[in-house]
């Protein structure tokens, strides 16, 4: 075999090994975390949010990720210690009172029962 079949098949394995961590990872998200969605129309509202959200759960000292987390793995030190898989919006701006009582309200239009 030559060098580009071997790096062809090694990339071929990687790729196969990616697509059955994201398997896993998607099934633990679903037998393990619930969710909802909403809308908000305003886009910059939306924005706003959502930064406010990740800032929150990234800042709260309860919220750590578990022991063999698979993002403990990652190369990214911001990820490992916020235990989001995400970078951006780490510790910025977390909900106010007046955010927290905006989103139940939103919720409660939804149809959610908070």
């Amino acid at each position: 075999m030559d060098s580009n079949s071997v790096e062809f098949i090694k990339q071929k394995e990687i790729k196969e090994k990616v697509k059955e961590i994201e398997k896993r990872v998607t099934k633990y998200i679903i037998d393990n975390i619930s969710f909802v969605t909403f809308q908000i129309d305003d886009k910059d509202k939306r924005l706003e949010l959502e930064s406010k959200i990740i800032s929150t759960v990234s800042c709260c000292d309860e919220c750590k990720p578990f022991p063999n987390w698979l993002g403990l793995s990652s190369p990214k030190e911001k990820i490992r210690k916020s235990g989001l898989w995400l970078v951006n919006e780490l510790c910025k701006t977390p909900l106010s009172e007046s955010d927290l009582k905006e989103l139940k309200n939103i919720l409660e239009n939804a149809g959610y029962n908070i």
